[in-house]
């Protein structure tokens, strides 16, 4: 009987529990900033790389464009400097991104439990929003960045 009773008491409470009105909490001020950066550089990161090839080829033909090559020129510069060069680099920094995303995790969840006690704040590991990009909402939730330029100056 007073197993049964207990079954009772944890059922009520349950209940009054679920039923009570949800409050939604969450880390107030830039508590959040170094962990949501990381989460969006690993999560990203890999469209980096896989978007590569895209901003290699859009990136040439602006600079070609901009320096009024002929169409000749223009090709060349994306067979043997897009192949040879801008295409590894942007490839191998969409790797790195992730990379630094994965390592800023950690860094970001302890930040995200002592920000209370400290002001420390560490320097970003790898930072994008002030890069050129094919798609750029860094305002959002979590900073939405890819298809970055990485080469190109601000």
């Amino acid at each position: 009987m007073r197993n049964r009773a207990r079954w009772y008491a944890v059922g009520i409470l349950f209940v009054a529990v679920a039923a009570a009105d949800p409050r939604v909490t969450f880390a107030a001020g830039d508590r959040t900033n170094t962990l949501r950066r990381a989460v969006a550089n690993t999560l990203l990161g890999p469209l980096d790389v896989a978007l590569s090839p895209a901003v290699t080829v859009l990136a040439l033909f602006r600079t070609a464009r901009a320096a009024n090559y002929p169409p000749a020129a223009t090709g060349a510069l994306e067979l043997i400097g897009g192949a040879g060069w801008f295409f590894p680099v942007t490839a191998a920094t969409g790797v790195f991104r992730t990379w630094t995303g994965i390592a800023e995790i950690p860094v970001g969840l302890t930040l995200l439990v002592s920000k209370s006690f400290t002001n420390w704040e560490p320097a970003a590991f790898f930072e994008v929003n002030d890069k050129a990009a094919m798609v750029s909402y860094p305002n959002a939730p979590i900073p939405i960045v890819f298809g970055v330029n990485y080469l190109a100056s601000t």
